[in-house]
């Protein structure tokens, strides 16, 4: 019966989203407390409801039930960052690297809190493989800002005009490279 209801509650995530589908999942774990597709996706309702502390819950629950849910580990390293637990972000954006080294946002979120951290070299090494990945305007915009704070003006003017180049309408990038080349 558990398992009917979370895919009532998928089928209704889809047709008429989060909210719609709760009831459904909320219902799945009444009847069985350990149903791990249940719980991760009440997680996924709440963070898709913007409530981080019942979205952690459930996904944690969820993890403890399957410690193979690596697609859990991005959106609980976003909750950490957003409540500003830096260690636990950067701990679960690192597993989900490893789970899937080609996600272009975990690469560059991991590499944000990689410079939070002072940890600049990994903060670079990061920020580039998510260029690699996907080349963005916001990547390049960000390197561009590590290289300024490094005093490295070329490097960030090279990273700020290939940000513009991206996104010509990307006033930070173009503020920036602005500011750099009046200096």
């Amino acid at each position: 019966l558990s398992e009917v209801l979370t895919r009532k509650g998928d089928s209704q995530f889809e047709k008429q989203g989060a909210a719609a589908a709760m009831a459904y999942y909320k219902e799945a774990v009444k009847v069985n407390e350990n149903n791990q597709e249940a719980l991760a996706s009440l997680g996924s309702v709440y963070d898709e409801l913007n409530n981080d502390d019942l979205a952690l819950e459930f996904y944690l629950k969820a993890l403890a039930e399957n410690a193979e849910l690596t697609e859990l580990f991005a959106p609980l390293g976003i909750i950490y960052t957003q409540k500003g637990e830096i260690a636990k972000a950067d701990e679960y954006l690192t597993k989900a690297i490893a789970a899937n080294p080609n996600n272009e946002q975990t690469l560059y979120l991991l590499g944000t809190i990689k410079n939070k951290q002072t940890n600049t070299a990994e903060a670079i090494k990061l920020i580039e493989q998510s260029i690699r990945v996907k080349d963005t305007a916001e990547a390049h915009n960000f390197l561009g800002d590590i290289y300024d704070t490094q005093k490295r003006d070329g490097d960030a003017i090279n990273e700020y005009q290939k940000a513009v180049a991206i996104n010509p309408s990307f006033a930070d990038a173009w503020f920036d490279l602005g500011v750099l080349l009046y200096n």
